[in-house]
């Protein structure tokens, strides 16, 4: 049986105000709709319709190991990629040995 899954939204400066509402059929507001999240990430998790109701999609899954995300960008934007746990150890390590400040703008 399909499952409507409903994901997290997000507005930011930088969304479009046509594009994801026209995706998702909800109406336009004005409002710029920057992100719609589909996963289990605590600051936005998208939703499940199940039998008894709505719920959280932690709930149906478990916690996922990857967020999608679904951008609509209206003004510039800087591409943004994450290292994994053990990249980013290794490299606040290495920094930390380099005596690299933490507020220093060539830190990674």
């Amino acid at each position: 049986m399909p499952t409507r899954l409903s994901p997290a939204l997000k507005n930011y400066d930088w969304g479009d105000i046509i594009a994801l509402p026209d995706f998702t059929g909800q109406p336009r507001d004005a409002k710029p709709w920057a992100e719609l999240w589909f996963g289990t990430h605590p600051d936005g998790q998208a939703t499940v319709q199940t039998g008894n109701g709505i719920a959280q999609l932690s709930e149906i899954v478990g916690e996922l190991s990857f967020l999608v995300k679904l951008i609509a960008v209206a003004k510039p934007l800087s591409i943004q990629t994450h290292p994994t746990i053990a990249q980013a150890q290794a490299g606040f390590a290495r920094e930390n040995n380099l005596g690299i400040d933490r507020a220093a703008f060539n830190r990674v």
